[in-house]
């Protein structure tokens, strides 16, 4: 009897532990050589996320993105066509309170060619997944890569405490992006690019938005 009790206890102590969050969605994804002329380091857009940035030093990637709905960043480690991040998200919600999640994900880096032999036009993605705490997966999450030269805008505020959570990035007066050479690659040679036009301003352009539907 006592046996049998104590196997049903922990049959609902199992139940309880999933039930909370116990079993966690994690993925090991197996990094494969960097595509020809991939770069981590640039500028995307993504067709759920908004504009982001991402600058690489050596293996250690930082990235920033904002939309309409939310603004975050993440940070992570490359291997070959597969980066590891963690990332940070704040969402305001109706009553301006700013809600702040975390979680962990990974891209692999992806070169497509949508010409043809003869007239290659090279494309550059980032596709991946996202997950809550711990989990790396569960969510999709895909970008196209902006052309060479289209400049970053994103800044991260040097404010403390509430105000930086609130007030994560804030965007430089006026919507002219810098030039920046180095922002990233989006291919090389005769008929190569990001798929993309090559105005570099921010994310409010509906031509921009339109180009990065298509692609989707």
């Amino acid at each position: 009897m006592k046996k049998a009790i104590v196997s049903a206890l922990v049959v609902v102590a199992a139940v309880i532990a999933a039930a909370c969050g116990g079993s966690k969605a994690h993925v090991n994804v197996t990094p494969g050589e960097m595509p020809m002329d991939g770069n981590w380091d640039g500028v995307y857009a993504s067709p759920a996320y908004g504009r982001m940035e991402f600058t690489a030093n050596g293996t250690t990637v930082y990235g920033l993105y904002e939309s309409e709905r939310w603004k975050g960043k993440i940070e992570g480690e490359a291997m070959g066509d597969v980066l590891h991040f963690r990332w940070t998200q704040w969402n305001e919600d109706m009553h301006g309170k700013v809600r702040e999640t975390k979680g962990n994900g990974w891209f692999r880096y992806i070169v497509e060619n949508e010409g043809s032999e003869d007239k290659p036009r090279y494309t550059h993605f980032i596709r991946g997944e996202w997950g809550y705490g711990d989990d790396n997966t569960g969510n999709k999450w895909e970008a196209v890569k902006f052309p060479v030269g289209t400049g970053k805008i994103l800044t991260t505020s040097d404010d403390q405490g509430e105000q930086k959570a609130a007030n994560p990035f804030d965007r430089p007066a006026g919507s002219a992006a810098p030039d920046s050479s180095d922002s990233g690659s989006s291919g090389s040679g005769s008929g190569s690019g990001s798929g993309l036009g090559s105005g570099s301003s921010g994310g409010g352009n509906q031509g921009l938005e339109d180009d990065v539907d298509d692609l989707f």
